[in-house]
């Protein structure tokens, strides 16, 4: 399918991301049970930029429940209440690696995927990263089940480990995965797969709503 496009027209604009869709909900219960988004992203220009905006949370990803309120249309309030973990990599000269367990969230804390309305989960290993070009990259995340209070969180870029942590109060239900950013960065998507260990190992289909453009983003592994 063709990549997903978040325009942007300017640094400082509430977004509510891209939200994915999963065809089934992914409950992770079980000691060892996995859930992972992998994709390739790129940023795009914005308003004439010679690089990206400068911002710690420049580009974020993750994994979400729609708390009851599936999202069906752009820009669709429904997302405001939903619930999840994010990975967070720093744009421009700014070098980040961050991951949020996002409680209650809401436009005015950023829009979804973004903004204050995150609790902070201790990174270890970290390695900051600042995407800085129009290059394309790669990243990933994965949700690990290891215990009802401990959900290991993996994130890496490029192909390299830059983070992990742990959650001892997390999230075990999951149907919807979210791009965002907090910087202005215009971004596109490309080869997303999500892949779990749940019901069986294998790729779960998803369609992709709340971006400027939506196509389907299902790519399944051979």
């Amino acid at each position: 399918p063709a990549a997903l496009r978040m325009g942007r027209t300017g640094a400082a604009i509430v977004n509510r991301g891209i939200v994915g869709t999963l065809s089934q909900s992914i409950t992770l219960a079980n000691p060892g049970d996995t859930l992972t988004l992998s994709f390739k992203f790129r940023f795009t220009t914005t308003a004439g930029s010679t690089e990206p905006y400068n911002a710690d949370g420049g580009f974020t990803f993750g994994f979400y429940n729609s708390n009851n309120t599936a999202v069906i249309e752009n820009d669709s309030t429904a997302s405001d209440n939903d619930f999840g973990f994010r990975g967070e990599f720093g744009s421009g000269t700014t070098g980040r690696v961050a991951i949020f367990k996002e409680t209650n969230v809401s436009t005015s804390g950023g829009g979804l995927g973004t903004g204050t309305d995150g609790g902070a989960v201790t990174v270890n290993n970290g390695v900051n990263v600042a995407v800085g070009d129009f290059l394309p990259h790669t990243a990933s995340l994965t949700l690990t089940y290891n215990s009802p209070t401990d959900m290991g969180i993996s994130l890496t870029y490029d192909g390299n480990a830059v983070g992990s942590g742990t959650s001892t109060v997390p999230f075990f239900t999951f149907d919807e995965v979210v791009f965002s950013q907090g910087g202005g960065n215009g971004f596109l998507l490309d080869d997303v797969v999500v892949s779990s260990t749940v019901p069986e190992p294998g790729s779960v289909a998803f369609v992709a709503l709340g971006g400027v453009l939506c196509a389907a983003g299902c790519r399944r592994r051979k």
